[in-house]
């Protein structure tokens, strides 16, 4: 059932139906208004190509409601001329009902069982930064045309027109209205929470969705409240830069929207930060420049606020850098300021890296700064996110090139915490990965193989992946050198005794592409006592394309369902080969036809498959999902989850503008939090 509000009016009403044909939208004129049945009458014997134009130019305020939807082509809405109803839970103006939310808890479902590893494991970083190397999206929508410039810098996503992605039309007239009518529907803290991220993700109707959005601003639950600010940026509009701004510097009218005269609360103007960061590379240049001149000033003066601070630090390395900015000099003083807080200073050389980007000047300055950060006094942080951010900077001249690979080279060896070590054999690679010198790389990659014989056989897993992300991202890399990395890669992987060294050196052999991997990596999959192994060797053999993998891969794929982690790894593998009865499958596994209804952990795991292979043929099943009241509350949540990821308008992940070279140790709770999975990150 669709629900109706007309704007002027005010009154709702039930309406139901779907055609496949235009002509049948004719049965909804005598319905309708003399003013909007005119305009209707119009519409149905236009062009299909000229509708949207017609849509977004003239239409009535009654059909610009977002949650009043209409297809171009394949779906009519019928109004019922019975007397106004109203749904539960909804109410005949905007404000939303916060009273009859059923559960005002944080959401239980993001604390399912992950298997990231511990504090100081590799798995953490490729569990942020997996997308880099596997584009799911990419696999799901073969043949879709992209932009060649989709990425400037490896940060700055834009939007293109993807085939095979869903239309505007989907969107628009199924997508947006069917989150919305869930959302008034399901009074549920999950449901709520859910459609908010997932609204924003599909950034359509931007005006309405941000007065949607502000109204959550002072919900009693923190959890909405986040959920509505992180949508604001996701949405992607600088129409989202008033708002933000007044929640994040606690203006006036940012008291007035939270309705907290005590002023705002300071994990809202966090994440206020947060949203401005992911959103301001879509804005226009007066936006961006006062939302980049508002954070420095946050980053300078919230010293009373640390969380804050850094917040305001991790998003001004998402700012796209210009000529004129302050932003470089004033990262460069905190640098060195050491009255600063730790816990800032160790997100600072991250942003001070990449406002460096496409100046020589600025990148010489920042070499060298970082360089002299990691002999430093400084606290063990600092220095780590110093040899985070080197990878950051391309090399300028010759001389400063050997200068950062002899003093990453000494750190991966012996350091004075064992965080200095792994980061410095992962910022080798990615050194080798930019440079043009082939003799560079072979000594870097010998040195990798070097310490794949660490006593630690954690850091030994470090430097197993730093040798795959070379042979992934530098085609310069081969002959002997490259011969010998595969062939310790792949001793290991048999004889080693560690699992997540061997998960490590699988992922590995994977990025590089070595094929010879294969029996090791089919044989892995039959050691049921290893979940978190298998799903390695998964992803390892998607990565290779090992088709003969798919049985055994489907077999592991039902036999996963409590194992939320080792049914993501699979899916990726089966994906990767392109196999045809995944998407089925996970499809069932949401929301099974008949049969018991699936437990939470089937669902997330479900849930988090789909929206990482879905392509535009997923979404009606998504949103049939969402309307489905025989499913529990929290599989209606996953389903709006998974749509949203479906329907992102960014053409790449969002959260990759944040953690490329982040020091993912270092930042707050409030962007990354294991443990309860309540940071901006964790809505990945």
């Amino acid at each position: 059932m669709f629900y109706v509000k007309e704007k002027r009016s005010g009154n709702g009403a039930l309406a139901g139906g779907q055609f496949e044909s235009d002509a049948i939208c004719a049965h909804m004129v005598g319905f309708l208004e003399k003013g909007s049945k005119q305009f209707f009458l119009r519409l149905i014997q236009e062009p299909a190509d000229s509708r949207d134009k017609e849509l977004t130019r003239n239409t009535p305020v009654m059909f610009q409601n977002p949650l009043f939807a209409f297809p171009a082509a394949v779906l009519a809405v019928v109004a019922a001329p019975s007397a106004p109803a109203q749904l539960p839970g909804a109410s005949t103006n905007t404000i939303p009902s916060f009273a009859q939310i059923t559960d005002q808890s944080q959401l239980s479902f993001r604390q399912a069982e992950w298997n990231y590893g511990t504090d100081t494991s590799w798995q953490r970083w490729w569990a942020l930064e997996r997308e880099r190397f596997i584009d799911l999206r990419q696999v799901a929508r073969r043949g879709a045309d992209q932009a060649e410039t989709e990425i400037v810098g490896g940060a700055w996503a834009s939007r293109v027109e993807d085939t095979n992605a869903p239309t505007r039309a989907q969107k628009e007239y199924l997508i947006h209205p069917g989150l919305m009518r869930l959302k008034e529907e399901v009074r549920d803290l999950d449901v709520q929470s859910e459609a908010l991220i997932a609204l924003g993700r599909v950034s359509m109707l931007e005006e309405s969705s941000v007065q949607m959005l502000r109204e959550y601003l002072c919900a009693p639950s923190q959890d909405l409240v986040q959920s509505a600010v992180l949508s604001l940026g996701l949405l992607g509009d600088e129409i989202t830069w008033s708002p933000l701004r007044s929640l994040m510097t606690d203006d006036a009218n940012g008291r007035w929207l939270t309705e907290s005269q005590a002023g705002v609360p300071t994990t809202t103007r966090v994440w206020a930060a947060l949203a401005t960061g992911i959103g301001i590379s879509q804005w226009e240049e007066s936006a961006r420049a006062q939302a980049t001149a508002a954070l420095l000033k946050v980053a300078q003066e919230a010293t009373s606020h640390p969380e804050l601070q850094s917040a305001a630090v991790i998003a001004l390395g998402m700012t796209p850098p210009t000529e004129g900015s302050k932003v470089f000099d004033s990262l460069l003083g905190m640098m060195t300021d050491k009255s600063l807080n730790q816990s800032v200073r160790a997100v600072v050389p991250t942003a001070f890296a990449r406002s460096a980007e496409g100046n020589a000047a600025r990148t010489q300055i920042a070499r060298e700064e970082l360089l002299r950060q990691l002999t430093s006094r400084n606290a063990a942080t600092v220095r780590q996110g110093a040899i985070r951010a080197l990878a950051l900077v391309p090399e300028t001249d010759l001389e400063a090139e050997p200068l950062a690979v002899a003093a990453l080279t000494k750190l991966a060896r012996k350091a004075r915490t064992p965080e200095e070590r792994h980061f410095a054999a992962l910022s080798l690679a990615e050194t080798a990965a930019q440079t043009k010198n082939i003799k560079q790389i072979e000594k870097i990659a010998g040195e990798l193989v070097k310490q794949l014989k660490d006593r630690s056989s954690e850091h030994a897993g470090w430097a197993a992946l730093a040798l795959g992300v070379i042979g992934y991202e530098q085609p310069l890399w081969g002959g002997t050198s490259k011969v010998r990395a595969e062939r310790a890669l792949l001793k290991h992987l048999v004889d080693g005794n560690a699992e997540e060294m061997r998960g490590a050196c699988a992922i590995a052999m994977g990025l590089i592409g070595q094929t010879s991997a294969a029996p090791a990596l089919m044989e892995i999959l039959e050691d049921d006592g290893r979940p978190s192994l298998r799903g390695h060797a998964a992803v390892a053999l998607g990565l290779i394309g090992h088709q003969d993998a798919e049985t055994g891969l489907l077999q592991q794929l039902a036999s996963s369902a409590h194992r939320p982690a080792l049914l993501e790894q699979t899916t990726i593998g089966l994906a990767l080969l392109g196999s045809d009865e995944l998407h089925g499958r996970l499809l069932c596994m949401l929301a099974p036809t008949e049969g018991p209804l699936p437990t939470q952990a089937e669902v997330a795991a479900a849930s988090r498959g789909i929206a990482l292979i879905g392509n535009a043929r997923t979404a009606p099943f998504l949103i049939s999902a969402m309307d489905d009241d025989k499913l529990t509350h929290k599989s209606r949540a996953f389903a709006a989850r998974a749509l949203g990821y479906l329907a992102d308008a960014d053409s790449t992940p969002w959260q990759l503008r944040m953690t490329r070279g982040l020091h993912h140790l270092a930042v707050p709770n409030s962007v990354l939090d294991w443990e309860s999975g309540n940071g901006v990150l964790d809505r990945r």
